[in-house]
């Protein structure tokens, strides 16, 4: 058993992706396929959307444990997007922000809690050695809500967008002595916040 997008759900979310966050000029997809597929679309940025974004597209073929908020509406599933800056260069599939993506969108293959907003989590090893970021945190994406907050799909079950926010040690250590929602409260300001080799820490400004 697994847990796949049909042809008609994969389509939804490309057009939602196309209208909303701009055209998808790449995908990304995994080389071996197991109990879910996870293919990543890639939008480039424009000079209204100064930020490279990627999208994930068939982490919402598995069903969520949301919130009872969220879940009364049929909102169960979610598929994340992560804006990098497009200085990055984004070289195939062993590049962290891709295998960043492809691991987030896997952990609710064991637990189905893990993904939920403000959610902190560190960094596995095979993330640390080629980027300056040691965690994430998820929060739902601010402009997507205020756009069209959902995918409706055929088997009425709907699909919001959660950002994933990488986070530098400072902020890291900001959101311990303090809390993700105050972390996200002063940083809001700057969102969407997006993967930069030259970023300072946000608690600088803070």
């Amino acid at each position: 058993m697994g847990y796949f997008y049909d042809t008609t759900e994969t389509i939804l979310i490309e057009q939602y992706v196309s209208e909303y966050m701009g055209p998808i000029r790449s995908t990304i997809s995994e080389e071996t396929v197991f109990e879910t597929r996870i293919d990543l679309l890639v939008v480039e940025p424009t000079p209204e959307r100064p930020l490279r974004t990627i999208v994930t597209c068939g982490m919402g073929a598995i069903p969520l444990e949301l919130p009872q908020y969220l879940s009364i509406h049929r909102i169960n599933r979610v598929e994340l997007v992560l804006h990098m800056s497009p200085e990055w260069e984004l070289s195939g599939r062993m590049a962290w922000p891709v295998r960043l993506l492809h691991w987030l969108s896997r952990l609710p293959l064991e637990n189905q809690q893990v993904i939920e907003d403000l959610a902190v989590l560190d960094f596995e090893p095979f993330l640390l050695h080629d980027n300056p970021y040691r965690g994430v945190i998820l929060h739902y994406c601010n402009e997507c809500h205020l756009l069209n907050p959902y995918v409706q799909l055929p088997r009425k079950d709907r699909v919001i967008f959660m950002e994933a926010i990488p986070l530098l040690q400072p902020e890291m250590d900001f959101i311990k002595q303090h809390s993700a929602d105050e972390f996200i409260r002063r940083s809001h300001r700057f969102l969407p916040l997006g993967a930069d080799s030259l970023r300072k820490p946000l608690t600088e400004v803070f």
